[in-house]
This record gives structure tokens, C-alpha cells and sequence, in this order.
């Protein structure tokens, strides 16, 4: 039990093993990194592609303006997006609301 002792204590004293730890964890930021704006484009095109709709429109209904908030621009926002989807929101805000008529 001591020899083992000794053997993780030198595993743990050894910079081998932490250069080790370092490598792997910078591969995991690094791959996480690339994700991350991956998934952050994908946002950008999908709000710009839904504003741009309805901006040409003139209108847009309530609940669309919910999903688009909720669902596109708040996780882009979070995501760190950068001021044009600010921009496109802004101008979005600014549409009346489309009015459904009951039937």
C-alpha cells in the first residue's frame, strides 16, 4: 500500500501529467469554442432571415414575435451576438402587430 502511495503521489508531482490534463482540457474549450460559433452563425442567419421576412411584410403577429424573441434572438443575445441582431429587432419592434380576425 505504501509503494502505491508513493506512485500517485509522483503521478500528481509529475508536470508530464499535468501537461497531459492541460492538453486534453484545451482540446475540450477549443472544440467547445468552435460550437459555440457554429451554433452562434446559425442564429445570426435564422434572425436575419425572420426579420428580413417580416420587415418586407410590414407586419407581425404576436405570437411570432414571441417564438422569434424567445427562440432565436434571446439565445443569440446570450450567446454573445453581436449589435445587428440588436439592429434587426429594433426595426422588428417597430411593426404593427398583425390583428387575426375570428372566424
Amino acid at each position: 500500500m505504501e509503494h502505491l502511495t508513493e506512485i500517485v503521489l509522483a503521478i500528481f508531482a509529475s508536470t508530464g501529467f499535468w501537461a497531459c490534463v492541460q492538453a486534453v482540457i484545451l482540446k475540450h474549450m477549443d472544440r467547445r469554442s468552435a460550437e459555440r460559433a457554429a451554433l452562434l452563425g446559425l442564429l445570426h442567419e435564422k434572425l436575419v432571415a425572420q426579420c428580413e421576412v417580416y420587415l418586407d411584410k410590414g407586419y407581425i403577429s404576436e405570437g411570432q414575435y414571441r417564438d422569434l424573441d424567445e427562440y432565436i434572438y434571446q439565445p443569440y443575445r446570450n450567446l454573445g451576438g453581436n449589435g445587428t441582431g440588436a439592429e434587426y429587432m429594433k426595426r422588428v419592434q417597430s411593426l404593427i402587430f398583425e390583428r387575426k380576425e375570428k372566424k
